[in-house]
Order: C-alpha cells, then structure tokens, then sequence
C-alpha cells in the first residue's frame, strides 16, 4: 500500500493500537469499580458506550463518578497488574497480519509493512507474560496467507491471567463474577471498534484515498 509518508503510517498505526491497549487497560479497573455496591445504580450500558465512543480516552467515566483508584480496586493497583497492558498490547500486535484483508483502493498493506509495524510495536519492551496470548505473529500470517478463519477477539487470556496471577480477581463472589462476565463481551466488542479504527487510520494516510 503507498501512504503519503509511510513512516508516518506506522508509526501512527502503532501508536493506536498502544493508546487502544492503555485504555482498555484502563476500562477493566473501571468495570471492576463499577462492581462495587453503591454503583450497581449505573449503567453498565453507559459505560460500555464511553469506552466504545473513544479507544484513546475512557477517564470521562469519571464523570459517572466511578474512580480507579487503590480504594475502588485494591487488587488492580499492582505492579503484577500492570502486565496486562503489556498483554493487551501483544494480543492486539499478533494480529496485524489481518490487516492484510482490508483493501483501500485496490491496495493492501504488504508483509514487510505489517513486519514494520509489529517490530516497532515490539521494541517497546512488549512481552507475551506466561505464554497466555496463545496465538503468535507467525501463527497468523500462516492463518493469513492460507486464508484461514481467524477465532474472534477473546477475553480467555485475562482471564487466565487472573486465574494465575490475581487468584483474588478469580475467587467466586459478585464483584468478580461481574467482572468476569462483563470483559467477555466487551474484549469482543472493543477489538471490532479497533478494527473499524485501524481501517479508517489506513485511509486517512493512503496515498491514493488522499486524492479520491
């Protein structure tokens, strides 16, 4: 695919999706404060439409009045914690290959510019923490190339993430069965809005779609 600068399409690309991670990242602290007793008055509705609405700022749903701090979800506030954005930014890199299925003017992006924006993505000390992502980059440009079904965006890897790391996120009562539940929906329905993003983001930079 031509880009009017192609460096800055990377490096635009990669930044989405590392504003995207930070903020879904940010999304499950407050889906787990929303948990909390005094605000099961809030839509969780509403919550949804905040997060969905902006991948790069969900910190207007302080405005709902829900807060993420060490009070609101103590078991979030950790250094071990923090390894979910590194996993949300992995999860979301070794699917890049997909990209290769959008078509902009008769143009998609080529494996070398995909290699370019997963290494970039990569140098930013990004690790796959206990193997959880259980999908690779190599595994789907394989999938890609032989035109196989890619399996739906998924919450199972935070899930087991907590089953491992935060066995206190993982214990059977109200607040985590919420928690729980509510990731699986909305992993699924972010990563699509992701898609919808990293679709428009090409066009925007697209050498050809710039003079249509």
């Amino acid at each position: 695919m031509q880009f009017l600068s192609e460096r800055t399409a990377i490096e635009e690309v990669a930044a989405l999706i590392l504003d995207a991670a930070a903020n879904l990242y940010k999304s499950t602290k407050y889906i787990y404060a929303l948990s909390r007793a005094d605000f099961y008055s809030c839509s969780v509705k509403d919550v949804f439409k905040v997060i969905l609405n902006n991948l790069r700022q969900v910190d207007t749903l302080q405005a709902l009045g829900l807060h993420i701090d060490a009070e609101s979800c103590p078991e979030m506030a950790t250094a071990e914690y923090e390894k979910v954005f590194s996993l949300l930014v992995y999860s979301f890199a070794v699917r890049l290959p997909t990209l290769q299925r959008v078509q902009i003017q008769g143009e998609r992006l080529s494996d070398a510019q995909i290699q370019a924006i997963y290494d970039y993505i990569m140098q930013k000390g990004i690790a796959n923490h206990g193997e959880l992502v259980a999908e690779s980059f190599a595994d789907m440009k394989v999938r890609i190339r032989k035109k196989q079904q890619v399996v739906p965006y998924n919450a199972d890897w935070y899930k087991a993430f907590l089953y491992t790391y935060v066995p206190s996120l993982a214990e059977i009562n109200n607040r985590n069965v919420f928690l729980f539940g509510t990731v699986d929906i909305l992993f699924m329905m972010y990563y699509m809005r992701l898609e919808e993003e990293l679709q428009a983001m090409l066009t925007r930079y697209s050498a050809k779609a710039s003079r249509v």
